[in-house]
Parts: structure tokens; sequence; C-alpha cells
């Protein structure tokens, strides 16, 4: 089990005695005796990790002594640092990563690693768990205004127009090369990824009213479209 998380209540039957004495239980277990009933009950969120072999002692005559082993395990250590628009986790062997938008509680796809550099401004946190223990950081707050890539300026290689649109929309590939575009939504998850040759090409599919980003990866040139009904 995990540190403050309840443990599955243990019972024990005791007969003839006239009660019990309980001890090495780790702290946030206690236990409680019914005399009427016979029945020993151990329960609580423990406090502290480690293994703990504990003993009921009946109290005069009756059922003989019963013993059995309580194993808490820590909880993932969540620190993080943040350096400019990356949050970092500290790594622990077998340890599964997954970051989430503060925002809705929602993953953001893909960001399964220690090492998270989110595509758009938002609070993020990471849920780790290891060992069967999870645990949920504190949510950081990630300006990337500036950092998805470099804005489109003159000279740029590309553009998508009308911008803004109801949802269709075309993107002009000057670049020279077979461009690699990704949408990315304002919860920061990657949409699609699509290859467009030089040209204009309609874009492949219709956007929902909102405000996107489209970055090309080549380039690492993005530019952000307004979708309006």
């Amino acid at each position: 089990m995990c540190v403050g998380t309840a443990i599955t209540p243990i019972t024990y039957s005791v007969t003839g005695a006239s009660g019990v004495n309980v001890t090495g239980l780790p702290m946030g277990v206690s236990w409680s005796y019914n005399a009427s009933t016979g029945v020993l009950t151990i329960s609580g969120e423990p406090t502290q990790t480690g293994t703990f072999t504990y003993t009921a002692e009946p109290v005069g005559c009756g059922t003989a002594a019963a013993s059995g082993t309580i194993t808490v395990r820590p909880l993932p250590d969540t620190a993080v640092t943040q350096s400019g628009t990356t949050l970092t986790a500290v790594v622990q062997s077998g340890a599964t990563y997954q970051w989430i938008n503060c925002a809705t509680s929602q993953p953001v796809a893909g960001a399964t690693g220690h090492s998270f550099t989110p595509t758009v401004s938002g609070s993020y946190a990471v849920v780790i768990t290891l060992g069967g223990c999870m645990a949920q950081s504190a949510c950081f707050r990630v300006d990337v205004t500036t950092s998805v890539g470099r804005f489109l300026g003159e000279g740029s290689g590309w553009q998508v127009y009308p911008n803004p649109n109801n949802g269709n929309f075309v993107i002009r590939n000057q670049l020279g090369w077979l461009g690699w575009f990704e949408v990315i939504d304002g919860w920061g998850r990657v949409l699609g990824e699509y290859s467009i040759g030089e040209g204009e090409h309609s874009f492949p599919v219709r956007l929902s009213a909102g405000v996107y980003v489209v970055r090309e990866r080549g380039s690492g040139t993005v530019e952000r479209v307004v979708v309006v009904e």
C-alpha cells in the first residue's frame, strides 16, 4: 500500500480474552476491540513508510497471539524544475510520467517523458506512478508565446490564408522543400501532422472555431490561425 492511503481493514476474532494489546503498527494506523463481538479491527492511513510487523496479544486466557506485516511504500518524488519553457521531473527508476493540463486535468497527448516542453501557454503538472503509488506535482505556468518557434515574417517561406477563416484555409509552401506541418490546439495537443509540398494546398481537415498554432518543423516557424464560425 502507499503512504497516506487507507488500508483495507484487518480483522481478527478473539475468544476467551478480556482484552487485546496490539503493538508494532505504523503511525496513522490504529486498532479497536469490540469485547461484545470479540472482533479486533486494525485500520487507518499510514503516515510513515517501511515494513512493520505487528503483534496482537490477547489479555488473559483465550485465542493465541496473532501477528502480521504491513508494508507501506513511499509516494514518488514530485519535484519539478522549470528552465524557460521546459519542465523537468526527477528521474526515478521504474517510474512512469504523464503531463497534464491543469486547466482541464486532462493528459497532454504524447507527453510521457520526465521532461516536457509545452507548445502552448498554460499551466502544467506531471502525474508520476512508481511501485503502484501515484502522486501529482504542483502546477507550473509556462508561457510559450515566443518559444514554439519563430513567428512568420517577411521571407519566411510559407503562410496560411485567409486568416482568420471559417475552418477552411490554404497553406502556401514556398520553402523549397516538402514542408512538415503540425496543428496544435489551445490545450497543447497536436491534432495532426501533414506533409505538404511546394505550392498552394487546401488544408486537409476542417477545424472548429478556436485559436490554433500551425508549425513547420523544418524551419521552426509558426503561425496562429484563428477559426471563427
